[in-house]
C-alpha cells in the first residue's frame, strides 16, 4: 500500500506529521477481498431527528469521522517505506 506525509499547522502554532496509508492504491482481489463502510440512510437520520424535534429534546453531536481510525485488523498491512528511510536500516 502506497504511503504519503500529511502536514498540518495546528491554531497554537504546533506542527504536526502524520504518516498516511492511501487505500486508492490497493487493488481489489489481490490487497482485499471485501470491503464494507458503516453508512446511514436518509430516513435512518431524519426519524429520531423529527421525533427529537416534535418531542423538544436536546441532541450530542458525535465525531462520526474518527470511528475508522480505531479499527482492529486481522490482517497484515505492507507499506511501501517512506522516502529517505531505508528498511534495512531497522534489522
Amino acid at each position: 500500500v502506497k504511503q504519503k506525509w500529511v502536514f498540518k499547522v495546528k491554531r497554537n502554532r504546533v506542527f504536526r506529521a502524520r504518516l498516511v496509508a492511501c487505500g486508492y492504491s490497493q487493488v481489489s482481489g489481490v490487497d482485499f477481498t471485501e470491503s464494507t463502510s458503516p453508512v446511514v440512510n436518509d430516513t435512518t437520520f431524519r426519524i429520531p431527528l423529527i421525533v427529537m424535534l416534535m418531542w423538544k429534546l436536546d441532541s450530542v453531536l458525535v465525531d462520526v469521522e474518527t470511528a475508522f481510525l480505531v479499527g482492529d485488523l486481522d490482517e497484515e498491512i505492507y507499506m511501501e517505506c517512506p522516502e529517505r528511510i531505508d528498511a534495512e536500516d531497522d534489522k
